[in-house]
């Protein structure tokens, strides 16, 4: 089912992060938004960056730095973890053991 929220029915008040990246990917995880992308590092090279957010308390639970940009649409997540895709062909999990 989709969630529409209006600015004033968020539980936190809305905040701008600066993610330096070119591209985002977001996934819905019930309380926890995954953001993902491509992050540049040089004038020819990039690499990825996978953000998880706590949509309650509105505050970064972590930031992985990934080898490569991720996918369109190269985001899932599932029992506490998420797959994601990145443009040099690799599948990487990050999540609870």
């Amino acid at each position: 089912t989709e969630r529409h929220l209006d600015v004033e029915q968020m539980p936190w008040k809305p905040r701008t992060i600066d993610l330096d990246v070119k591209s985002y990917v977001f996934a819905d995880a019930g309380r926890t938004l995954v953001i993902a992308g491509g992050k540049p590092i040089g004038p020819h090279h990039t690499s990825g960056e996978l953000r998880t957010i706590d949509m309650r308390a509105g505050r970064d639970l972590s930031v992985v730095s990934l080898p490569a940009p991720v996918n369109f649409d190269g985001v899932a997540a599932a029992n506490r973890h998420v797959f994601v895709t990145t443009i040099d062909g690799k599948l990487i999990c990050v999540g609870a053991k």
